[in-house]
Parts: structure tokens; C-alpha cells; sequence
């Protein structure tokens, strides 16, 4: 009996050393390059671009319907969204899609850059996860003087529900962010946004009116 038990213990540690050793592994292909502050990022490299993509992973302690309230505030994401001086809602595709512009403040002497975004939502009613799809959109709004168009960009938004009130956010972007970009502008921002976005992010679902908000079909 007393194998037995022996045995049966050291099974469940040995698959209890598993699931954390997976969970915590770099995922194939990317590249660790921050984990601080619970918010982790990775970078990896991707072919015929010279930019990298990025995905920024944080566990939140809200609601669901929060975090979609907060991406429903358009007008808002200059206070959350890294280095983001202006965003509004060009038009309303669907109850699940929109197309948004975007300014992004750069350091100088670099031009700021700016974005046409369609976003569409997508829920997987099996698991709960909602997944947001970004991509760029660059001619559905006359260029800004001043502004360099950013005219490649595709990524999402993906949260997974987990134990009440819990919530994993992912982001994930790649983007060619079009002119000339010093290396060192474009190495730091590959980090720092993500990192930036899912910190503030974290802070900002907490405000009263995303806590008690009613969450309206679309997003």
C-alpha cells in the first residue's frame, strides 16, 4: 500500500511539474524579453519584415464584461494605450466591427504615426474566450499632414476567462511602422508597448464606470 501511495505521489508531482514547466515555457518561436510587474512579453522575428511582432501576456483580476467595456471606449485609449494621443471611431461596420483612427505619439525628431484600424470581435461561446482581430486599413481616411501612416499592421486582443473575476489578456501586434525609424526607437517600442498597454490596462478596468457598465453587442 505504502508503494502504492509512494508511487501515486510522485505521479501527480511529476504531472504537477509538467503543467507549471508548460505553462511557464517561452511558447515556440518567440522570445522572452520582459517579465516583470506579472505582465510578460515576447518578441519574434517574422519572415520578409524588419520589424519584430510582440505579445504582451497579463492575468487581470476583473470581469469580462469590464475589459469589453473599456475596449468599447474608443475615445479613452489615449489614456491606457502606450504612447496613443488621439483615437475616435470612424465608423461603425457592424455590431461586432469597427474601424477607428489612431495617433501615435513619436520622440523626437521621429514623426508621429497614425492608424486606420478595422477591429472585429470574435467569441467562442464553448470556452468563453473573446478574441478581438485587428488590421490596418490605411486608405479609408485621408493621410494627415504631419503623420506617417502606418499601413501594415495585424494583430488581436484575446482574453480567457478563468476562475471568477480572473481574466488572461493577451496582445499581440505586428506592424511596419513606415518611414524612418532609428533601431533604437523601434527595439524599445516593440517592448514598451505592450508592457505599457497591459499595465495601464490593468489599472484603468478598475474605474467605476467599465466596472458597472452595461455591456452593449458589438464592442
Amino acid at each position: 500500500m505504502r508503494k502504492k501511495l509512494c508511487y501515486l505521489s510522485v505521479l501527480i508531482f511529476g504531472i504537477s511539474f509538467l503543467i507549471n514547466d508548460t505553462l511557464l515555457a517561452t511558447p515556440a518561436g518567440w522570445e522572452l524579453a520582459k517579465s516583470s510587474d506579472g505582465i510578460t512579453v515576447y518578441t519574434r522575428e517574422v519572415a520578409d519584415s524588419t520589424s519584430k511582432e510582440f505579445k504582451g501576456v497579463v492575468r487581470i483580476t476583473t470581469s469580462m464584461n469590464s475589459l469589453l467595456n473599456l475596449m468599447n471606449d474608443t475615445g479613452a485609449y489615449s489614456q491606457w494605450l502606450h504612447s496613443c494621443i488621439l483615437a475616435k471611431v470612424l465608423r461603425q461596420n457592424s455590431k461586432i466591427s469597427r474601424t477607428s483612427y489612431s495617433v501615435i505619439k513619436a520622440p523626437w525628431p521621429v514623426s508621429n504615426r497614425d492608424i486606420v484600424t478595422t477591429s472585429k470581435i470574435e467569441h467562442d461561446k464553448k470556452t468563453g474566450v473573446v478574441t478581438i482581430h485587428l488590421w490596418a486599413e490605411p486608405d479609408l481616411y485621408p493621410e494627415q499632414a504631419g503623420n506617417v501612416r502606418v499601413r501594415k499592421m495585424k494583430g488581436y486582443w484575446k482574453f480567457i476567462p478563468n476562475e471568477k473575476n480572473n481574466v488572461t489578456v493577451i496582445y499581440s501586434v505586428h506592424s511596419e511602422p513606415g518611414g524612418s525609424l532609428p533601431d533604437a526607437v523601434a527595439n524599445a517600442s516593440i517592448i514598451d508597448i505592450p508592457f505599457n498597454t497591459l499595465r495601464n490596462m490593468r489599472k484603468i478596468v478598475q474605474n467605476q464606470k467599465y466596472q458597472s457598465a452595461v455591456q452593449n453587442e458589438g464592442q
